[in-house]
């Protein structure tokens, strides 16, 4: 009898000491848990130091890397952003880019020379800010991880182990950092948004280094338009509030160039279009091997309102309209955000590149769009606000019939007015002209432009250029333009080089 009492005592004592363990587990655990997260909360709240680097002002931070990537991430707005896989460490360093000193950056363009003792002023600039980050970053976590443990549990030698949890954990991801750190991950940096064409703007890291004395001047002059760029969009959108104004994304003349979509995707957040128009040749012979292009539409998250040019073919229409968010016009109407917009199809289909438009094309495109004006006055009221056509030819008859004509075909942004008021916006080719970047001539450069349209009336009220150099340039531009009251004169707006009657000899 006693030996089973003995054993029965043993079972529950054993039974209390596993529960005291168990116990012991869970409130380690739970230190451990609250150390971390008060460790995130405290770098959120307060880990980050603001720094100027040569003529740029930037903020770094850092920040848990729950994937184990760790790494750099470098984020210039509105252009994207670039990472290098530095590291291994499950903590990751951000720099964003907040505003650049345009003095600075004129002096550097003042006097190129200026360049060759940058790099080790910015050396010294970026390892000062990186010192009082992580002198800041260990006291910010420090004191989130010991606050939010002893407000939980109400305890400081629990603060003090949570404490001591983030210290350890730091001093394991420095080493980390430290055992898996990649040199070459400054030479192979991944791009993001309107970055993604750096490679082909400034080359590679490899190349500069090689051949810094060429690129100078090159990166001098990359410095002033990214401050013209940051002048520019520091005040978008110009005129009414954002309630008040509709903004339209306009695009053309892609040309089977894939990398259009980051820069059109890029273009399209970064400004908050409420929708998008291509006025045509998404490809460059129509065949069905190239349609594959198209998919790119769908992932833009945008209405897409499409038009047929010359180098589409019905089965590159098709592969359109398989989009979930595209809106194909052929001969046709349609109304996203209250603007009435109509839509014509290029009558021709010329796949072959190398066949320019004669002056035969020119009177049977011009016919047609006298027939055009006759459909577009049958199909109101109510009155249209754009009409989209592909060749600027075929658009010259809509004078006085409604207030914007948007074209394409040129590979060469232009306005013209024509009688009554009426705008002819001509848009450049936003893919670079495709294959044709690789012709012998000038690169072709990349176009796009930012349409601001009242909510109220549809007028256009302003507008948005934005140029980047074609392939091997260094040039990003973005140019304001004010709307004035168009006077009833068919002459070219200021600026504009297209003739009042636009020439297409030579497009594609």
């Amino acid at each position: 009898m006693a030996r089973r009492l003995d054993l029965r005592r043993f079972v529950v004592v054993r039974r209390a000491a596993e529960n005291v363990h168990v116990r012991r587990l869970s409130w380690r655990f739970s230190i451990v848990v609250l150390a971390f997260i008060g460790a995130a909360v405290g770098l959120a709240l307060a880990g980050s130091v603001t720094q100027s680097v040569g003529p740029v002002h930037a903020r770094f931070s850092l920040q848990p890397s729950a994937s184990m990537k760790g790494g750099t991430s470098v984020n210039i707005p509105p252009l994207g952003s670039l990472r290098l896989d530095t590291d291994r460490a499950p903590v990751q360093l951000n720099a964003t880019v907040t505003d650049i000193d345009t003095q600075a950056a004129q002096r550097l363009v003042n006097d190129p020379s200026l360049i060759k003792g940058i790099e080790s002023h910015v050396t010294r600039d970026v390892n000062k800010a990186l010192i009082q980050l992580l002198a800041r970053a260990v006291v910010a976590a420090l004191v989130g991880a010991a606050v939010l443990v002893f407000v939980v549990t109400r305890r400081w030698r629990a603060a003090l182990a949570g404490i001591l949890v983030v210290l350890l954990a730091g001093l394991g991801s420095a080493a980390g950092a430290y055992a898996t750190w990649n040199s070459k991950a400054l030479a192979e940096p991944h791009y993001t948004g309107l970055l993604s064409r750096a490679p082909t703007m400034v080359g590679n890291v490899q190349d500069i280094v090689n051949r810094f004395g060429k690129y100078s001047t090159e990166l001098a002059k990359l410095v002033t338009n990214l401050s013209k760029l940051y002048a520019v969009t520091s005040t978008l959108p110009l005129g009414p509030g954002n309630g008040d104004t509709i903004s339209v994304l306009d695009v053309s003349d892609i040309h089977e160039n894939p990398e259009a979509w980051s820069i059109i995707s890029s273009i399209s957040q970064q400004f908050d279009v409420n929708f998008i128009i291509d006025t045509g040749d998404l490809t460059d012979h129509g065949t069905s091997a190239e349609n594959a292009i198209a998919t790119g539409i769908g992932t833009l998250g945008k209405t897409y309102v499409f038009i047929k040019g010359n180098h589409d073919s019905d089965t590159t229409i098709a592969a359109v309209r398989a989009q979930s968010n595209a809106i194909v016009l052929d001969n046709s109407t349609t109304v996203v955000d209250g603007i009435r917009i109509y839509g014509t199809p290029d009558p021709r289909f010329t796949p072959d590149m190398e066949t320019a438009d004669t002056n035969e094309d020119e009177k049977v495109i011009a016919q047609d769009g006298e027939a055009l004006a006759l459909r577009v006055k049958a199909a109101m009221p109510p009155k249209i606000d754009i009409v989209m056509v592909h060749d600027p030819v075929e658009g010259q008859a809509l004078g006085g019939v409604v207030p914007l004509v948007l074209a394409g075909h040129l590979h060469k942004r232009s306005i013209t007015h024509l009688k009554q008021g009426t705008i002819l916006f001509i848009q450049g080719s936003t893919g670079g002209a495709g294959l044709r970047a690789l012709d012998n001539g000038p690169p072709t450069p990349v176009e796009a432009s930012v349409l601001y349209f009242s909510r109220t009336t549809h007028v256009l009220q302003a507008y948005d250029d934005i140029t980047i150099g074609g392939l091997g340039l260094t040039s990003v531009s973005v140019e304001r333009h004010v709307v004035e009251p168009a006077k009833p004169a068919a002459s070219p707006s200021p600026g504009s080089s297209a003739p009042s009657t636009p020439s297409t000899a030579g497009a594609g």
